[in-house]
């Protein structure tokens, strides 16, 4: 089994880590959807839209043009290949509170 790599360390271990520089993220969108049952990914195309399971989450320091923090996600494909999408710290962390008020939050229990 492939272990998944590991987004932590300087951006200097990322570049040897996952072979070509990231390029400093700019301008990241970010759809956030408190409910998918009720606003569902209709846009995708299934033929087009590869299914995987997140397996790492880290920051990365200066990961923006503006010198700024970024969150780096990986996925795992079911097919073994791995994904890695960057948003900004900022948008991640608005996105992370507009989830945790989505009353589905509120219907989880420990």
């Amino acid at each position: 089994m492939t272990t998944a790599p590991d987004p932590s360390g300087t951006e200097a271990d990322l570049h040897a880590r996952f072979g070509e520089p990231w390029p400093p993220i700019a301008g990241t969108p970010l759809d956030v959807r408190p409910d998918v049952a009720q606003a569902p990914y209709t846009e995708l195309d299934p033929e087009a839209t590869l299914h995987g399971q997140l397996v790492s989450i880290g920051l990365l320091r200066n990961g923006t043009t503006e010198g700024r923090a970024s969150v780096a996600l990986v996925a795992r494909l079911d097919d073994g290949r791995y994904v890695i999408a960057e948003t900004t710290w900022r948008l991640f962390n608005t996105a992370s509170r507009a989830l945790a008020a989505s009353p589905a939050v509120a219907e989880e229990t420990s």
